[in-house]
């Protein structure tokens, strides 16, 4: 990954990498968006399974309270023989000659005398006249009835029949009928909601397919230049490498681009800088075969080969601050001076940090530091502002090295100081 970055910076790909990183960052948004829900195919299944149980809830007709009237009906018309002789034998007691109607009326003459004379029978007649319309109003009711009920085995076996179809509902979709009427109301809902979602999904597969077409497109045009690019930037590396005493070395990209599925996948993050990948292989020495720098290369080499990247690919403008601490291990003699102009031209575009006990290194620093340990003291970190503490630091550092601090030396490292610090 580290590897493309540094080729995509290297041949001036920023606009290309932004644009396929948005549109990878749109297509894995609607990646998530499609996981939360089921396909449009399971959708239109859902819809087709809700749409058949809708169909029959309504054609089933339902009413509120339909099942306790229908019972009660088909009792009526189970017991219509047994009530239409009720109802016979009520009105002829109220209407027969000697029957409830006469009877009162005879009463009424009866209270109308003692009426006109008794003050406590005043009230009767008209009480009486209120139970005879009462009564009459009776008589009327069991003569509709009586002229409606009938032993109708049609409407008998109509009534069972609905019953037996309601019940066998209420078992099938496991709800009372009246719970039944609001699955219904559920269902026309749920049938609307899940078809805007459908038509949603379905808009969204079909930016989905249109972005990654261009996600697609971008990456091939893009692998194409990467390719391109890698070829010059490791004829650079190399021949920095070979400026780095590494004079055998040769290096190379390799390039390999994954499966690229026809369609967007719907779980699998579709990769940010795309589907194409790159290793890079050296041959440090003409007997090693062409392998990963980890596998073949030792601390002082793979410093020389970070220092050459960073040199390289730091031309382009990505500033930013770099430590390098004892990056030089494993070097020496004319190499060092070779890393020191490294790490000024690094130091021209990026702020750069180097731990180094190489006073060849330091000298070319602009501001130096030294790490000083006191007994019974931590280590501090002292700045060197003189030049005089600067020379007297780089003459110490010399002496570590085993180089002495005569004379000669002394005025070596003056003239080499006033000469990079003027």
């Amino acid at each position: 990954k580290q590897f493309k970055q540094w080729i995509d910076m290297y041949g001036g790909h920023e606009t290309e990498v932004r644009e396929l990183k948005r549109i990878a960052q749109e297509l894995r948004k609607y990646q998530k968006l499609l996981l939360k829900h089921p396909s449009p195919q399971e959708l239109d299944e859902n819809v087709r399974y809700y749409q058949q149980q809708a169909h029959e809830l309504e054609s089933a007709e339902l009413q509120e309270g339909e099942i306790d009237e229908l019972h009660q009906e088909l009792k009526i018309l189970s017991q219509s023989e047994q009530y239409r002789h009720d109802a016979q034998e009520a009105l002829l007691l109220l209407q027969e000659e000697g029957g409830v109607f006469e009877l009162m009326e005879r009463i009424r003459k009866i209270l109308d005398r003692l009426s006109e004379d008794i003050e406590e029978f005043k009230s009767y007649p008209e009480q009486l006249t209120e139970i005879k319309q009462i009564l009459e109003a009776l008589s009327f009711d069991l003569t509709q009835f009586e002229e409606r009920i009938s032993s109708d085995p049609d409407r008998l076996i109509a009534v069972e029949e609905r019953l037996r179809f309601l019940e066998g509902l209420e078992r099938k979709y496991g709800r009372p009928l009246h719970e039944l009427l609001r699955y219904h109301a559920f269902l026309k809902k749920e049938i609307d909601r899940l078809k805007e979602t459908r038509n949603h999904l379905r808009e969204a597969h079909q930016n989905i397919n249109e972005l990654y077409g261009q996600y697609i497109e971008l990456n091939l045009e893009l692998f194409e230049k990467r390719k391109e690019t890698s070829l010059e930037l490791a004829n650079r590396i190399q021949a920095l490498l070979h400026e780095l005493g590494l004079t055998k070395a040769r290096c190379h990209f390799k390039w390999s681009m994954e499966h690229i599925p026809s369609e967007c996948p719907r779980e699998s993050p579709i990769p940010l800088s795309g589907f194409d990948s790159v290793q890079f292989l050296i041959q440090v020495r003409p007997e090693q075969p062409l392998a990963p720098v980890h596998q073949v290369c030792s601390g002082g080499e793979l410093s020389r080969i970070y220092l050459a990247f960073k040199a390289v690919v730091g031309e382009q403008p990505w500033s930013r601050t770099v430590i390098l601490d004892e990056v030089e291990l494993g070097l020496g003699g004319e190499i060092l001076d070779a890393v020191g102009d490294i790490f000024e031209q690094i130091s021209t575009y990026d702020q750069l940090l180097v731990v180094t006990h190489w006073p060849q290194l330091a000298i070319r620093a602009h501001d130096h530091w030294s790490v000083r340990v006191l007994e019974s003291e931590r280590p501090s970190l002292v700045h060197l502002e003189t030049p005089q503490e600067r020379v007297k630091e780089l003459l110490r550092m010399y002496g570590q090295k085993g180089t002495g601090v005569d004379e000669k030396r002394l005025f070596h490292v003056l003239k080499q100081y006033q000469k990079l610090n003027t």
